[in-house]
């Protein structure tokens, strides 16, 4: 992947904790772009949240996600999808370092925001 500076909601589900899978185990990514963006940002550079938008994520795994997720450190990392429901633009999926989110604000603001 390479990197620059510049949804689905389920209530009430909570998300297993994902353990980053051994290197053995996952396969090798392809290069894929993605965006580090400051969300909430003033004007000043680097005052937001920081947030990972991977925009063209179809036929990533789940392990692939969560890995690349992992490897960006920061707080979340979204994966933008082609929608399931024909009423979509997009799907989007939401990992922290550890764990896959139903759903949180800052992300799913930032990657509406990068997706336009």
């Amino acid at each position: 992947m390479t990197g620059d500076n510049g949804a689905s909601t389920r209530t009430g589900a909570t998300s297993p904790r994902l353990a980053t899978p051994p290197p053995s185990t996952v396969t090798s990514m392809t290069s894929r772009p993605f965006r580090m963006i400051d969300v909430f940002a003033s004007d000043a550079p680097l005052s937001g949240n920081p947030l990972a938008v991977v925009l063209d994520a179809e036929g990533l795994t789940t392990e692939q996600m969560a890995r690349f997720s992992a490897w960006t450190n920061l707080s979340e990392c979204t994966f933008v999808l082609p929608p399931t429901d024909p009423g979509a633009d997009y799907r989007v999926r939401i990992f922290s370092l550890t764990t896959e989110l139903p759903f949180a604000g800052h992300p799913t603001l930032g990657t509406a925001r990068r997706s336009e």
